[in-house]
């Protein structure tokens, strides 16, 4: 009955949208310029919005952005265009996070030129990013206004409805930036992620699909990279693993170097397809690439203990720890293999502990250390540990089956009950295994009289026997 957790690092694009969107995001920005900072803005492929996320403001980009600064007052010297200046200088505000000099170049751009589309556009991403939603829309909306043609500019507005939960409105702007550019991949990209966030897998690969395609066809290999990615993504969620497993092959195709792409699917076979052999070949045959990191080695180790050769797995983790000694998920894999056997589970304790000191609020810790106690018939300490695993995390609800069966085995059948309402309110079919049924049925019956019959057949009776 009780279920051991292995853990295992969270890889670059595992299933999180955030990382895998946001990434496609800002690579199709880059491919498209999204803050053009030298662009004339009045051509129509200039205007493509600007992310103001972190990750895009690195000190390179701000570097760049003050000799593009200094390059515009000399080229001012010489060709004299205050209206391009004004905008150009709203733009590397932006990049600087100078958002109110960025704001007043922009106001200057159009005190210029009541016609330029672009500075309102910009102005109001800016004033957005600044909390101010309704103003930012406004300007948004102007620039429309000033130019209906321009693919970027509902995409931008399509971003905002969306993050200020008006999805309906949010669609219908996407679509149009679709009518106007049947090729642009950013509408595609935008539209996949818009899917996607809303549950929508089926539509979110479909125009995905378009964005790999156009990416095949324009030989971006980058990009192409990047759609894959979240392909594999999407394909997790709706467990098609095969599938993302394909997707991960192109990419070691287009990139045999980059190493994310061989422990992702390395922990797919292991975690979703639960196929430690495949994994276990795989792993072998791509050893030359992998085996510099101590993933490398916890993988193997994870494999090896789902086909119960735990002897094996633990010198992978003794190696692994060896790499990356301040790694808990290492400590506590290792503990669980020491855990099988009778002789190991002090040395697995040690482990736990370790891990503990490193992490003191993962619930794994606790949750198997409790298993442990339970082997060497600590249930009070066994208790605690199962206690603490769900105060950390509220999923684990086998914690109190576990504590059920730990408070039978101390004659505690107050607490057992206790235990057990509990589990059934988060548990919509409780049940426990014929083999657990019968030891449960075993151990009661030793303190089995008139006062706790009755209880005893509450506990009983509270799950439905699985074979």
């Amino acid at each position: 009955m009780k279920k051991i957790f292995f853990v295992i690092f969270a890889l670059l694009f595992i299933p999180s949208i955030c990382v895998c969107s946001d990434n496609l995001d800002e690579q199709l920005e880059l491919k498209r310029g999204k803050i053009f900072l030298f662009s004339n803005p009045q051509s129509p492929t200039s205007l493509t919005g600007m992310d103001l996320s972190v990750n895009t403001l690195n000190m390179s980009a701000i570097v760049q952005a003050n000799a593009g600064i200094r390059e515009m007052e000399m080229s001012l010297i010489i060709n004299p265009d205050p209206i391009i200046y004004a905008y150009s200088l709203g733009n590397i505000y932006v990049v600087l996070r100078e958002f109110d000099k960025a704001l007043a170049s922009y106001d200057k751009a159009i005190s210029l030129d009541k016609n330029l589309y672009a500075a309102y556009f910009n102005k109001g991403y800016v004033l957005y990013y600044l909390g101010k939603t309704e103003e930012a829309l406004e300007y948004i909306n102007k620039a429309i206004l000033l130019n209906p043609n321009i693919d970027g500019m509902y995409i931008g507005k399509a971003d905002i409805l969306d993050n200020i939960g008006l999805p309906e409105e949010a669609f219908e702007n996407y679509q149009k930036a679709a009518e106007i550019s049947t090729d642009n991949i950013r509408v595609y990209a935008r539209l996949s992620n818009f899917y996607y966030r809303h549950g929508e897998n089926e539509k979110a690969l479909e125009a995905l699909n378009a964005v790999t395609e156009l990416a095949k066809k324009n030989n971006d290999k980058n990009l192409l990279a990047e759609s894959l990615k979240f392909k594999v993504s999407i394909a997790r969620k709706t467990k098609k693993f095969n599938v993302a497993l394909d997707n991960l092959k192109e990419i070691i195709f287009l990139y045999p170097s980059v190493l994310n792409s061989y422990f992702l699917y390395a922990e797919i076979l292991i975690n979703d397809m639960r196929k430690p052999k495949d994994a276990l070949k795989f792993l072998n045959k791509n050893k030359a690439v992998m085996d510099k990191y101590a993933l490398f080695y916890q993988m193997n180790g994870l494999a090896l203990s789902d086909l119960k050769k735990c002897k094996k797995a633990i010198k992978y983790y003794d190696k692994a720890i060896s790499m990356d000694p301040n790694n808990p998920n290492l400590y506590i894999n290792r503990g669980i293999c020491r855990g099988e056997s009778r002789a190991e589970r002090e040395l697995a304790l040690q482990d736990f502990n370790k891990a503990q000191q490193l992490a003191p609020e993962n619930p794994l810790v606790y949750f198997n250390r409790g298993n442990i106690y339970q082997d060497l018939n600590n249930y009070e300490q066994a208790i605690s540990d199962a206690e603490k695993a769900v105060s950390l995390d509220a999923s684990l609800t086998v914690s109190y089956l576990n504590m059920t069966e730990y408070a039978i085995f101390e004659n505690k059948l107050d607490d057992a009950l206790f235990y057990v309402s509990q589990y059934k309110t988060k548990t919509e079919n409780p049940a426990i295994s014929k083999s657990d049924y019968k030891k449960w049925i075993k151990e009661l019956k030793k303190h089995k009289n008139n006062r706790s019959a009755e209880k005893i057949q509450k506990i009983i009776s509270a799950f439905k026997i699985t074979s």
